[in-house]
């Protein structure tokens, strides 16, 4: 009988190319190129554009200004729309998309000062500083029908570049991300004006931002995070505007500083996976806050007194103390570091105001603060604040030894009754619950070595 004989076939030439580690880095390289290559068209694109902002077009009219720049916005919206649909490339189309949606804020800014111009016949306090930034009226109609096209046209790029790159909440990012933009166009420039529409801007981005769009999936993504900074863009150009092309003020300052220290608190530590680039983050934003509460909180104080006092340093740290005490529950990490040195800070001036002023109501401030720590050190189970509650109580309660020596003085044989009386129940409580005390003495302390 006849038997078939069968051979195996050799390997593929696919399945020994897998092998061999010389195709396997070919592959690797020819795949980071087109990479690399977008990085580089990219930053081209935006040299092109800043050359396009500081080049020779002071002497153009605004409309000419502003709508040659719309129009190279218009380009890259339109490329990525191509690409994507009709050569069927989309990292090409999302690069497209993604750049052109990042140049909004930047139209934005224009047609605000255009806005501002036709009101107030200026745009800037500085103009032989900035003359790039100087637009001049061009006339109710015209500015009527740019505003209409911009708000038109550039919704419809912010919505390709989102959908590009979080389809899922693309309707939600545009019309927060034209909201945002929108108040570039309020033609206000007052520092309390200014300081009240960014506050409520940021504030009400990032509750969105945390209560809603950090819980979304596709917005956790590093491509979705980028389009989320990108919602802060306009806040970010309303403060410059502000600060360079105006007169600042404390309040502006104490904003701008405080949205820096929002952004390391909160924004750039979701940017990175590593507890230790969060903590890092985030302890940068304390120098920051530190400014903002300066800032905010220097001439509000200087105009308090109690009693003929002055209780300068207390009234300045001890809310900032208070904050960064709320931010360290906040915190990627354990925030042991934020509460010793909002601890450290509130006893620090309240014990030293204590010791200049010399009165009564800032040694008691110092005292009820120092009991404060010392109460909210139970609460978070540190020794070290526990330690550092009993330090301030301490010196506290020095402090008001001179006050007691006054007393007795005035009123010696009263004051020597009161304390023989006080002594005598104190010895008859210790005799009755000695034990007691003895065993909750005994009890705290196997409670202390749990704590951190």
């Amino acid at each position: 009988m006849n038997h078939d004989t069968y051979s195996i076939p050799d390997e593929e030439p696919a399945q020994a190319e897998e092998t061999d580690p010389q195709a396997a880095e070919d592959r690797r390289i020819w795949s980071r190129l087109p990479q690399l290559l977008r990085w580089i068209g990219g930053i081209s694109l935006a040299g092109s554009a800043i050359t396009f902002l500081l080049g020779g077009w002071m002497e153009a009219e605004p409309l000419i200004r502003y709508y040659s720049f719309f129009a190279l916005t218009s380009a890259l919206s339109l490329a990525g729309v191509f690409c994507g649909l009709k050569l069927k490339e989309d990292k090409g189309a999302r690069t497209f998309l993604s750049l052109g949606t990042a140049f909004i804020p930047v139209l934005f800014c224009q047609l605000g000062a255009i806005v501002y111009a036709q009101l107030k016949g200026t745009t800037s306090q500085f103009s032989e500083y900035f003359e790039i930034f100087q637009f001049s009226p061009i006339g109710i109609p015209l500015l009527a029908l740019t505003v209409t096209i911009a708000l038109i046209l550039l919704s419809a790029y912010a919505f390709f570049g989102f959908s590009a790159m979080a389809r899922p909440v693309a309707k939600k990012l545009t019309a927060l991300y034209i909201a945002a933009n929108a108040c570039l166009l309020i033609p206000l420039r007052e520092d309390v004006a200014i300081a009240s529409i960014g506050f409520v801007l940021l504030a009400a981005l990032a509750v969105i931002d945390r209560k809603d769009l950090s819980k979304i999936s596709a917005l956790r993504t590093w491509d979705g995070r980028a389009m989320r900074s990108l919602l802060f863009v306009p806040f970010a150009l309303l403060l410059l505007r502000s600060v360079l092309l105006y007169q600042t003020s404390n309040l502006l300052v104490g904003l701008f500083s405080a949205s820096i220290a929002t952004l390391f608190f909160f924004g750039l530590p979701q940017a990175s996976d590593s507890i230790g680039w969060k903590r890092i983050f985030q302890h940068l934003s304390l120098p920051p806050l530190a400014i903002a509460c300066i800032s905010i909180g220097l001439p509000l104080i200087k105009r308090i007194s109690f009693f003929g006092t002055d209780p300068f340093v207390p009234l300045l740290v001890l809310p900032s103390a208070l904050l960064v005490l709320f931010l360290s529950h906040r915190s990627a990490a354990s925030g042991r570091s934020f509460r010793f040195i909002a601890i450290a800070a509130a006893l620090t001036a309240t014990t030293l105001t204590m010791a200049d002023s010399d009165g009564f109501v800032t040694a008691l401030t110092a005292l009820l603060v120092a009991i404060g720590c010392t109460i909210y050190s139970y609460a978070i189970r540190e020794k070290i604040i526990l330690f550092m509650g009993l330090c301030g109580t301490a010196l506290s309660l020095a402090f008001h030894v001179s006050f007691a020596a006054e007393l007795y003085r005035s009123n010696l044989w009263l004051s020597l009754a009161a304390t023989g009386v006080a002594v005598i129940l104190a010895a008859s409580y210790v005799e009755r619950n000695w034990q007691t005390l003895l065993a909750q003495g005994k009890g705290f302390r196997h409670k202390l070595d749990d704590w951190n």
